[in-house]
């Protein structure tokens, strides 16, 4: 992800990953480009963990104006050498990710939409 490529200058920015290397380095990009980053460890396979971190995201930021999903793993191996649990981690974060983190979002967007 190039988060300053997404971002503008200035702009508040919560950051869900569970990799704690790439969270520092997105958030410092963010800084670099003036902007101001959230970065928090959030596992986007566990629907309780993303709702969390979307509230913590609003209680230090306000609303929530915008939510891009880009949750995404993989393995890479010969199909054949696949254990069929890494074929369901990846189908959890990958799929469930983005239904997830759509519906934290949506759960906070929502209201103010209707207002």
């Amino acid at each position: 992800m190039r988060p300053r490529v997404c971002w503008p200058a200035r702009a508040a920015v919560g950051l869900l990953a569970r990799g704690e290397t790439g969270l520092q380095a997105a958030a410092a990009e963010i800084e670099d480009a003036g902007g101001v980053p959230l970065a928090i460890p959030t596992d986007v396979s566990d629907y309780g963990a993303v709702d969390q971190a979307a509230r913590r995201v609003e209680e230090r930021f306000g609303p929530i104006d915008a939510w891009i999903n880009v949750a995404f793993t993989s393995v890479f191996a010969p199909f054949a050498e696949i254990d069929p649990d890494e074929f369901r981690r990846v189908t959890e974060v990958t799929y469930l990710g983005y239904v997830y983190g759509t519906m934290a979002a949506l759960k906070r967007m929502r209201p103010a939409i209707a207002a």
